[in-house]
């Protein structure tokens, strides 16, 4: 009887996640570039355009470091929604994971011709704030 209990427990375990689902990852950093995708497990950040630019440029000091501001798509398994994301300030998901935007490259500059690469973004996934 107790064997049938706990064979019963071990199968509705592995039958409550989905086959071929992606694990739900609660760290992890990822890249991508303007209309490209970052993936961090099966959260799918895709920077769609920037709002706002005013990071203090690398050849100057600032009292403040400024801002940027990007919309984004983000798709996971439960929803697909666009946000408008702000540089290191966490943004909420559905399950409790948090998701920042913690790296914009190429930096800003003061002086002389600025970077023609492209924008660059690094976005990181971790617990909820």
């Amino acid at each position: 009887m107790r064997l049938a209990l706990v064979s019963c427990l071990a199968l509705s375990a592995c039958a409550a996640a989905p086959m071929g689902s992606e694990p739900r990852v609660f760290d992890g950093e990822a890249s991508a570039g303007l209309n490209q995708t970052a993936v961090i497990g099966d959260v799918r950040i895709r920077p769609l355009e920037v709002l706002e630019d005013s990071r203090c440029p690398v050849d100057v000091m600032c009292v403040h470091a400024g801002f940027f501001r990007v919309r984004v798509e983000i798709r996971t398994d439960r929803q697909t929604r666009t946000e408008v994301m702000d540089w290191n300030r966490g943004l909420a998901l559905e399950d409790a994971r948090s998701l920042r935007l913690t790296e914009i490259t190429p930096e800003r500059r003061h002086e002389g011709p600025q970077d023609p690469r492209p924008y660059r973004l690094t976005f990181t996934l971790g617990p909820g704030d």
